[in-house]
């Protein structure tokens, strides 16, 4: 069995790959200072042969976790990064090694589902939507800022808006059912303006894969039809190390 981890701004996703497919997939709030614990306690029981992993967290957390792999399993974790061709997809980046490993592996994982074009779409703390042409061949992306992001910037930004959690109205009678709504539909409607804009230039039949903490919450807002895929990066953990 092999443990594939991603390790995200606020959340840890990790799933087990045996026998040519993941066999499951689990996820749960990262704490600094309670992360050792934490780990100890969710992979209890848990004894890979091999770890992969995918991080956009400090160096403290992912040393964090090398060393529980290290001390609990004596196992040394190989950390992807993105490159410049893999698996019949090339990067559209000029240097590959800056395009986020996330947004690599999400794009690998996506290419394991579908050969056609494809747009992947990652709701996290960060928004990102990658365009994928049939061939392999990345096309693009772009990046906004993601829900909680939104909300958090304007409360810094507007003193008298606090970070709430509301009623997704499109036109609300309080305060934070406004945030709450205000921030969903314009974030729905960006993802949609780009996968209009990915269905022009491909000009072919497109799929569009959705992942990341906040996808559950903006699927039903989205006017394009998306196809939920929660575990895309660690299915792109996979590829990227060649799993039997």
């Amino acid at each position: 069995m092999h443990l594939l981890i991603d390790v995200g701004n606020t959340r840890l996703k990790w799933g087990r790959w045996q026998t040519g497919q993941l066999v499951d997939h689990h996820v749960f709030s990262w704490q600094p200072e309670t992360l050792s614990s934490q780990l100890n306690t969710v992979w209890k029981n848990i004894n890979p042969v091999s770890v992969t992993i995918s991080s956009v967290a400090s160096d403290k957390i992912n040393t964090t976790i090398v060393d529980w792999c290290q001390h609990q399993r004596q196992l040394a974790p190989v950390f992807a990064c993105s490159q410049q061709s893999q698996a019949g997809l090339t990067s559209a980046y000029e240097n590959s090694e800056r395009l986020g490993c996330d947004r690599w592996l999400a794009m690998l994982g996506a290419r394991s589902l579908t050969q056609e074009a494809v747009c992947v779409i990652d709701c996290g703390t960060a928004v990102t939507v990658d365009l994928v042409s049939a061939n392999g061949q990345h096309v693009g992306g772009c990046i906004f800022p993601g829900l909680l992001t939104m909300r958090e910037s304007l409360g810094r930004r507007a003193h008298q808006l606090r970070t709430v959690t509301g009623q997704p109205t499109a036109f609300s009678t309080n305060t934070e059912d406004a945030i709450t709504g205000g921030t969903i539909h314009a974030i729905a409607g960006a993802i949609d303006k780009f996968i209009n804009m990915a269905q022009k230039e491909t000009e072919k039949s497109m799929a569009c894969l959705l992942t990341g903490g906040d996808a559950v919450e903006l699927q039903p807002f989205l006017q394009s039809d998306t196809r939920l895929i929660e575990p895309l990066v660690l299915l792109g953990l996979a590829v990227y190390a060649q799993l039997p």
